[in-house]
């Protein structure tokens, strides 16, 4: 587990839950501050939102729902 201040917010993009799951819970653990979107859509809502306070991405490079 990590100790002190977070290292900044990542915005975790993966489609499918369980993998999206797991990804939040180690990006927690190392000391992040967690988005996370289960589409290209709901990540965009959270760009828009956010954006200027989001140092990383980690995404699915095949989502499904987004033309």
């Amino acid at each position: 587990m990590h100790a002190g201040r977070p290292f900044g917010v990542i915005l975790i993009v993966e489609d499918e839950w369980l993998l999206r799951d797991q990804a939040v819970a180690s990006f927690k653990e190392a000391g992040w501050d967690v988005l996370e979107a289960g589409t290209a859509e709901g990540a965009l809502q959270h760009l828009e939102a956010a954006g200027d306070q989001i140092h990383a991405v980690f995404t699915d490079i095949a989502l499904s729902g987004y033309l």
